[in-house]
């Protein structure tokens, strides 16, 4: 049993299925009804006494190889007898189907009274002892896969956020008169290997209903081994996991009930009932099946809910059916997961199923499959598999709405697929009012695109310029699919201080054909603009302009300089990555040429645009070089059928930056070493959440001459708005801590609860918004440092739409008896992006 990384999107959930590549000489196909003839999903046939099995569709129809012969063929279904039949492949002619009946339960001859217990817990007692035993057994796993992953929409609302769906819409979503139908459907065929901690999957073949080119999934999902203490069961639905019911302290999460025992051939099978002991913790509900002696699971049926702290889904179902190898050791034959989840009247339904065949179990694995950290490759005909070979290597026949969808979205596709060529050779123009107002003008001609930036975006106000307009002027050349330059114009001119600025931006990317993430890019920028002290970008435009006009908080501290910049950068594609600079800079202070605000009284807030405890700011020449170098190890890699792409490792990013200011050439008068190392890593908890950390240490190792722009800048925020977490300071004043000294520290860590303690609330546990700690610290010297400690909510939302967050911060100064306190919301990754707000250092 194994447990795999697995990722979970809104729109669509991933699971699967072992599956043979054997060579069999038969075929047996059947149905597994119950007693009232109706059929079993999912329902196990297996060949009794190997690990050759299958499982059953959602009709209860089965197909299983067999090689010539005689053969015991066992179906078994949770909650009913198992029936186990010879069949004879070479008389066989006719379907060999099974008919269930309930599983009649014996109960133990134990007497439960005020002082005793549920005889469920000697027996869950001695699965506990063996839970370390059993999830460490498994040194090595090599397997065949089958996949047949769908979800499919159960209900669909008439409208959806006042927007009325027509019949139309309907049918192109692939959905019935009555809202119905399959959103997603995949099958799969893969080989998989694991040795101790290297893993390695082969994508032999798949079929994506409407995507002929579809890539599945490079990486299965996983195997959930029900004797870890904690599991994800798929990554994305929980940051805590969840607490299994053989947890080694199980007894404090759960309460056990015996509800029976019955014989599966000569074992004896006991089903226990999992009920938890409180509600909004991360745990299941259902029923186990423990073999008695061997005190090891023979299948598990278990649910989870949004009292179980799931993030995303309504509820899921798991359910494993295991089969022995020898005494003591079973595996996982099949596993089934059942998600739900309701999104704006929409309500999803999904029944993932794995089939797992030729298992071998602690048998040596060629050191040859795990090289070069490729996790995973593709056949380079996975997608090229005839109808006619699905039909011969499927273990799980298709449902009749599943060969429905396949034949109806493939003829789709390919009619879209030539719309969509015809339509790339054409030419497109948007120029729309609204465009102009809100979004982005554009006429497109073959390979070029004009384009230009919104009125709104292009009007922004503040002390020094007073009204100001930039007219961005773009055009984008794609050479091909993976080269293009691009060229920017920036007309900006400011009405109170009757300074025009243009700087014209060049941007040449090259991204590598054959491997994704790999690329490098040549930037080019010349002209006069407006920048901020701070080239970190502290405070964005629009966020000053509102606080200047409302309150006569001027806080956006603005230079301007004159200037050509060469940059050029370089990904490499496996957690190494650098860039480099020149640039020539002629540089020149602004002052406020306006003190205009809505209120009048406000005016006397305004404070002047030079930071009176940084001196003035003279006008210099400054000739500048410089590298930023980061690395993350352990990644690792994908080989799809056309390309290879990289994948993060959990590992720390470890980043380097140096800039040279550079004396005497054209009247430079920068002469400066700034340096800085940086160290940022997140560090998962399990039930306790996880730990986000930044360290850097920088400074100055010659300081002769250091100009305002260059100096040493707190990413400071003055604002309700917080600023990205582990980047900055929350209270701090932009430019209080301004330095220019040889050596400082600084550090950031957040400590993410994800839910922990807040389930105890009563209404924060329904809401699940969960706390989070944060400390940024500051130090230069004894005399020099500032400190920061916070505490907040945070995935404050609903269902997918979770981003805000609200900390109280206080922060301590250097020199301050008191501790100033504030107020900071939040607003995640997207917004941040979207109001411009910088999330890092620049190099």
């Amino acid at each position: 049993m194994i447990r795999r990384k697995f990722y979970i999107t809104a729109t669509h959930v991933i699971l699967l299925v072992f599956l043979s590549s054997s060579v069999f000489a038969a075929v047996i196909k059947g149905r597994v009804t119950d007693e009232n003839g109706e059929g079993l999903p999912f329902a196990t046939v297996v060949e009794k006494g190997t690990t050759n099995g299958t499982s059953a569709n959602g009709d209860g129809y089965y197909s299983l190889e067999i090689p010539d012969g005689i053969h015991n063929i066992t179906a078994q279904y949770m909650g009913y007898q198992s029936v186990t039949k010879p069949v004879n492949t070479n008389t066989e002619k006719g379907a060999v189907n099974f008919k269930l009946n309930p599983q009649a339960l014996e109960m133990k001859e134990v007497v439960i009274n005020g002082n005793g217990e549920d005889p469920a817990y000697p027996i869950m007692r001695k699965v506990i002892e063996k839970r370390k035993y059993h999830a460490d057994l498994v040194k090595s796993f090599e397997t065949d896969i089958y996949l047949k992953g769908v979800f499919r929409i159960r209900s669909f609302p008439k409208k959806i956020m006042g927007f009325k769906l027509s019949a139309e819409d309907r049918s192109e979503m692939g959905l019935d008169s009555s809202g119905k139908g399959i959103v997603y459907l995949l099958e799969e065929y893969t080989k998989y290997f694991r040795q101790d901690s290297k893993e390695f999957t082969k994508v032999v073949s798949l079929r994506q209903s409407g995507d002929p080119k579809g890539i599945g999934f490079a990486t299965m999902p996983p195997i959930t081994n029900i004797y870890e203490n904690n599991f994800p069961i798929i990554d994305g639905i929980s940051k805590r996991g969840f607490i299994s019911p053989a947890n080694s302290n199980a007894f404090l999460y759960y309460k056990y009930k015996f509800m029976g025992s019955y014989m599966d051939g000569d074992l004896m099978i006991n089903k226990i009932k999992v009920t938890p002991k409180r509600k909004f913790e991360p745990l299941f509900s259902g029923y186990v099946y423990v073999v008695d002696d061997e005190w090891v699971f023979q299948s598990v049926d278990l649910t989870l809910t949004k009292e179980s702290q799931m993030d995303q889904l309504d509820t899921l179902k798991l359910e494993q059916t295991y089969v022995p190898v020898k005494k003591d050791l079973w595996i996982v034959q099949s596993q089934v997961i059942y998600p739900v989840a309701k999104i704006l009247g929409v309500e999803f339904a999904g029944s993932f199923i794995t089939s797992y065949k030729n298992q071998k179990v602690n048998q040596a694995i060629d050191d040859k499959i795990f090289q070069d950290n490729i996790i995973s490759a593709y056949d380079s005909t996975a997608n090229d598999k005839p109808i006619s070979y699905w039909d011969s290597i499927r273990p799980i026949p298709l449902d009749n709405d599943e060969i429905r969808d396949f034949k109806v979205k493939d003829s789709l596709y390919a009619i879209e697929n030539s719309k969509s060529d015809s339509i790339k050779k054409s030419s497109s123009t948007n120029l729309g009012f609204t465009s102009f107002l809100f979004g982005q003008p554009s006429v497109r001609r073959g390979k070029d695109t004009w384009s230009m930036e919104s009125i709104l975006n292009s009007v922004a106000y503040n002390t020094v310029e007073g009204l100001n307009t930039t007219l961005t002027l773009n055009w984008n050349h794609k050479i091909n699919d993976n080269k293009n330059y691009y060229l920017q114009l920036q007309n900006r001119y400011g009405f109170s201080n009757k300074h025009y600025n243009a700087l014209m931006k060049f941007n040449y990317t090259s991204r590598d054909d054959y491997w994704r993430g790999r690329n490098w890019s040549l930037n080019v920028y010349g002209g006069k603009y407006v920048y901020q002290l701070n080239g970190d970008v502290p405070i964005t435009p629009f966020i000053n302009e509102l606080y200047t006009l409302i309150g006569g908080n001027n806080y956006m501290k603005l230079y301007e300089k004159s200037y050509g910049k060469i940059r050029l950068g370089r990904n490499w594609g496996n957690g190494f990555s650098g860039s480099a600079f020149v640039s020539y800079e002629h540089r020149m202070p602004l002052e406020n040429t306006t003190d205009y605000t809505f209120s009048k009284s406000n005016r006397d807030n305004l404070t002047p645009n030079n930071p009176v405890n940084l001196g003035t700011f003279e006008t210099h020449n400054a000739a500048l070089a410089g590298f930023a170098l980061s690395y993350q190890p352990g990644w690792k890699y994908i080989k799809y059928p056309k390309f290879k792409s990289a994948q993060h490792s959990d590992a720390p990013i470890f980043t380097a930056r140096y800039t040279k200011g550079i004396p005497n050439i054209f009247d430079s008068k920068s002469d400066f070493d700034k340096w800085s190392i940086e160290v940022e890593h997140e560090i998962g908890l399990r039930l306790l959440g996880k730990v986000n950390y930044k360290l850097i240490a920088g400074g100055f190792f010659n300081n002769s001459y250091v100009g305002i722009p260059d100096m040493k800048h707190l990413f400071g925020d003055q604002t309700f708005l917080a600023n990205p977490y582990l980047n900055s300071f929350q209270l701090a004043p932009y430019y209080r801590f301004s330095n220019a000294e040889k050596v400082y520290g600084e550090g950031h860590v957040e400590w993410h609860l994800n839910g922990w303690l807040t389930n105890k609330i009563p209404v924060f546990r329904r809401l699940n918004w969960n706390l989070v700690g944060a400390s940024n610290v500051l130090y230069i010297n004894q005399d020099s440092y500032y400190a920061e400690v916070s505490v907040g909510l945070e995935n404050i939302g609903a269902k997918f739409l979770r981003f805000g967050r609200v900390d109280v911060v206080a922060g301590y100064e250097s020199g301050k008896g008191k501790p100033s306190i504030g107020v900071r919301v939040g607003l995640g990754e997207v917004l941040w992006q979207i109001l411009g707000i910088s999330t890092g250092p620049k190099d």
